[in-house]
């Protein structure tokens, strides 16, 4: 069954490549790295072993796995913590956004546990059962990341994009096997020069050779059936107080005490969306944003306005923020710096009180769909 799988996906490569084979490549080399740029701690990597497999690490329960996620997250874990716990370091970049979900991905009626960021496609962590025990199977740092995919005919596959510079880049195509990884093909990229592989192996001396647009069409076609596990949001007793069942005005927060500070966060949580007037509304709360970054001490005034809120407001004020701070970096007079320095101060809050965007599951109401506007 998971041979078949696989074959009709190699079969959607080669039908791209043989409709792509008179397309002009882009220029550019295709990237491993996110455009943003990854703030997670580097280690010192030789590129050769990016790319090594690593013998399964056996940990007791997934239970117990999901705890150390929880802690690393609650305590806000360093990168050389989650080096020295052996945890994925692109976790340090995703507190408050870690989520797992468990999923049969080769058919063996016994669950993998997959841990990553509910707003990321990258997996961070992949684990499998073997006699009851949890085994580690596969892990992403910044520049060696996996990647799930659907097959055509229902099946899974997993992808390990690697990068050791900008010209040198690979990309293996896997599936899984009890704990085994076994791989099917993969491409390379090396000193400007591509090549097809089927051996999982950074040396491109036993490789074929191959014109760049089929190196890039191979590497576009999977791409295309990857996929975002539906995460869970890992073990926050606060998302279990986020509801979003009420009327919208009980999302919002209505202090008693007044103030500038106040006034402007007021102006920013009430903002609204695809309604008669929702532009002037936009508009007001980007300036508001604007103001508070020109005020000198906002920081006390800013802890005290978010602590007087639930947990349902302040997931719902995390949302408006990050839809404002936006348009607010845009406004003609906006200082970059300042507007980056209350944004750092806004989100240390939020974390500090346990947001973790809960609203980011609930896309399907509105206002949330905006966001994936």
């Amino acid at each position: 069954m998971k041979k078949q799988n696989w074959k009709m996906l190699s079969l959607v490569v080669a039908l791209f490549l043989l409709t792509a084979c008179g397309k002009t490549a882009a220029e550019e080399m295709p990237q491993t790295e996110s455009e943003e740029t990854v703030k997670t701690e580097e280690m010192s990597v030789d590129k050769e072993m990016i790319h090594e497999e690593a013998e399964p690490e056996t940990m007791d329960t997934y239970a117990d796995i999901l705890q150390v996620y929880e802690k690393a997250q609650q305590e806000k874990w360093t990168g050389d913590v989650l080096i020295e716990k052996e945890l994925s370091l692109l976790a340090l970049d995703s507190y408050g956004r870690l989520g797992s979900v468990q999923m049969d991905l080769d058919n063996d009626d016994s669950p993998e546990l997959l841990i990553g960021a509910v707003d990321d496609p990258i997996l961070y962590d992949l684990y499998t059962l073997e006699n009851g025990k949890a085994v580690r199977v596969a892990m992403s740092q910044a520049r060696d990341r996996w990647y799930l995919g659907v097959e055509e005919a229902g099946g899974w596959f997993l992808t390990n994009e690697g990068s050791s510079g900008a010209e040198s880049s690979t990309w293996f195509y896997h599936t899984l096997d009890g704990t085994k990884l076994p791989m099917h093909q993969g491409i390379l990229y090396q000193d400007g020069k591509w090549y097809m592989t089927y051996e999982r192996s950074f040396d491109t001396e036993g490789a074929e050779a191959i014109e760049k647009d089929l190196g890039r069409g191979v590497v576009e076609a999977y791409e295309m059936h990857y996929t975002q596990p539906s995460y869970t949001f890992l073990g926050s007793s606060d998302n279990a107080a986020v509801d979003y069942s009420g009327d919208m005005t009980e999302w919002m927060y209505r202090p008693s005490a007044e103030d500038a500070v106040f006034r402007a966060l007021c102006t920013i949580d009430s903002c609204s969306y695809g309604t008669a007037g929702a532009s002037l509304a936009q508009q007001a709360a980007a300036e508001a944003v604007l103001s508070l970054s020109e005020q000198e001490d906002v920081g006390t005034g800013l802890r005290t306005y978010l602590e007087g809120m639930n947990a349902t407001q302040l997931d719902y004020f995390s949302f408006q923020w990050q839809m404002i701070y936006p348009m607010a970096e845009k406004l003609p007079e906006a200082d970059t710096e300042r507007l980056e320095i209350l944004n750092d101060l806004v989100h240390g809050i939020l974390q500090e009180l346990g947001v973790t965007d809960v609203w980011k599951s609930h896309t399907d109401l509105e206002p949330f769909w905006e966001w994936t506007e």
